[in-house]
């Protein structure tokens, strides 16, 4: 603390040589030397976690919807509805963690293809993996598998192609879809005794529910990669666009249509035109 109060001195000696003690200790020359090798180790190493957790992420995303072992210890619905919610999830927030290269996008793809490969193939029954189908179906049937499960995947693969991190309409359906729409099937089911006048499979409280979780979940990822400094959004306007877009969403997954358009496709392709409209019109 001496030393700090002599650079205030009105005393050209003793500034000077204050000046001179301060030039000596912090050289800028080598401070900057310093600083450069440090930032490129610092560099290297988060390469190397970042492209870590890509691979075991892959790995995970390729293994989780395969080797469900919640399907032994939940009831057949809520499991196939938290391997919905969690890997899409999971997925997205991934993003991040992967290099900036434009080949970046077709490697996190790969699990979700990879995936869909494997619902076709026990999908058309040319093997069997009774784990998988109890996870993700809903009576149990190979069958299901070629129809929302897929489509599932498929959605993932399309938003993290199309999208990326380039707009906030990618990471919002796929919030709606994984999220919002997973959240109200559970709550649907658990406290869904008064439905909808115009459809009598959907209840208040899952529609209630897919509009504010879908809506708290779709600010969250949006706040997790502006904070990033992926987006810069007016947040104000942004919690008005993304309440509207939760809305449509909940709406169209709502209506009597799920023996023509899975919720898989429906609800994000909604949530997509929506969003495209609010953020980019």
């Amino acid at each position: 603390m001496e030393e700090i109060y002599t650079l205030s001195s009105s005393s050209d000696e003793e500034d000077e040589t204050g000046m001179r003690f301060f030039s000596e200790q912090f050289d800028s020359e080598t401070w900057l030397k310093h600083t450069q090798e440090y930032d490129t180790a610092k560099l290297i190493y988060l390469k190397y976690i970042r492209h870590s957790y890509c691979v075991l992420f892959v790995v995970i995303m390729l293994l989780v919807p395969v080797k469900n072992s919640t399907s032994y210890l939940l009831e057949q619905k809520l499991s196939r509805k938290l391997v919905h919610i969690i890997s899409g999830l999971l997925f997205v927030a991934s993003w991040p963690l992967f290099s900036i290269s434009t080949e970046a996008r077709y490697f996190a793809s790969v699990a979700p293809l990879i995936n869909g490969l494997r619902l076709v193939v026990h999908g058309l029954s040319l093997t069997t993996d009774e784990g998988l189908i109890k996870s993700v179906t809903r009576e149990g049937k190979p069958e299901e598998l070629l129809r929302g499960p897929l489509y599932y995947v498929l959605t993932l693969a399309i938003c993290a192609i199309v999208f990326w991190r380039d707009s906030p309409v990618g990471l919002l359906s796929l919030a709606m879809m994984s999220g919002g729409d997973g959240i109200a099937d559970i709550m649907g089911r658990k406290f869904g005794n008064v439905k909808l006048p115009y459809n009598q499979k959907k209840s208040w409280a899952g529609s209630i529910s897919m509009f504010i979780f879908g809506f708290l979940i779709s600010v969250g990822m949006l706040y997790y990669f502006s904070a990033l400094g992926y987006f810069q959004l007016d947040w104000n306007l942004t919690m008005q666009r993304v309440a509207v877009v939760s809305f449509i969403a909940t709406v169209v997954e709502s209506l009597p249509t799920e023996e023509r358009i899975d919720d898989n496709i429906s609800v994000p392709l909604a949530t997509l035109v929506t969003a495209y409209i609010c953020f980019c019109l």
